[in-house]
């Protein structure tokens, strides 16, 4: 679709800087694919956060991604720990499987924004 082409001064001025300066593997690194416009939903309109072979996978936020984020970073930091419960915003605590592809236990968003 040519109407997703991304900026490349968006990476230039804006990732490329946050993500050398915290990860030094990305010092001189250029993209060679990218593009932009793309929303990733899953069925029930609700993030995948799992883990899986080794790998911490955490998407699928677009539209209100912002809003979810915190809860998302709490859960991925539960996993990563090892920890079989993740404590969100507030204190209450859930499964950290609870948005894995497997053991998924959510309701269908009915407000999309």
């Amino acid at each position: 679709d040519e109407d997703m082409v991304p900026e490349s001064a968006y990476y230039e001025n804006s990732m490329y800087p946050v993500l050398s300066k915290y990860f030094p593997a990305f010092v001189g690194a250029r993209p060679v694919n990218s593009w932009a416009g793309g929303y990733n939903y899953s069925p029930d309109r609700i993030p995948f956060v799992y883990l899986e072979c080794g790998v911490l996978v955490v998407n699928g936020a677009s539209g209100s991604g912002i809003m979810k984020a915190d809860a998302m970073g709490r859960i991925a930091d539960a996993l990563y720990r090892g920890e079989p419960e993740a404590e969100l915003f507030g204190g209450k605590k859930i499964p950290s499987t609870t948005l894995s592809i497997k053991d998924r236990d959510v309701e269908v968003e009915s407000v999309g924004i």
